[in-house]
């Protein structure tokens, strides 16, 4: 066998055999940020799922509703995950100003509704907050790998893109 056969036969196959390495690896990570954000998938979805009762205790608000009543109207199940973080990014920040409200109005605040609504969302932050900052940290763990040689060629080839990171802009969410 010529020398120069050996040699390309070396350069594929140990090209190869690093494609494989480092898409072991990105496989990996990547299956832990999607475990971990199936934990937080369903603290999200629960607190998707108290939008109508946002509806009916703020009922007489409804300029501050239109939003919550678009994201209401959306079927949660049918969004891919960075659809998912971006809607519950955008309704932290206006669920967190009907909850200021809430808590200013004395006709809103002494409501049954409006305090089970406060106690099912105090306990789903608290949920959300920890798994959170695990998301986030594995979803920053992952972009980092992907951006890097040779692990950002493997990436495209496989089609994986980043993802985006769970922001609680709001605060109180």
């Amino acid at each position: 066998m010529p020398v120069w056969l050996s040699i390309i036969i070396f350069v594929v196959g140990f090209i190869l055999i690093m494609f494989f390495i480092s898409f072991r690896k990105i496989y990996k990570i990547k299956e832990d940020v999607d475990s971990c954000y199936l934990e937080l998938d369903k603290y999200l979805k629960k607190r998707w799922e108290l939008l109508d009762n946002f509806l009916i205790v703020f009922n007489k608000y409804p300029n501050y509703l239109r939003k919550i009543e678009e994201y209401s109207l959306l079927d949660y199940t049918k969004m891919n995950i960075d659809e998912k973080i971006n809607r519950n990014n955008i309704l932290n920040e206006n669920l967190s100003k009907l909850l200021i409200l809430g808590q200013n109005n004395p006709d809103i605040k002494s409501t049954s509704n409006f305090l089970i609504l406060m106690d099912n969302i105090q306990i789903d932050r608290i949920n959300i907050d920890s798994l959170s900052d695990v998301f986030n940290n594995k979803v920053s763990v992952y972009n980092e790998v992907i951006s890097k040689f040779p692990y950002n060629i493997v990436s495209k080839i496989v089609g994986y893109k980043e993802y985006h990171l769970y922001e609680n802009k709001g605060g109180i969410l």
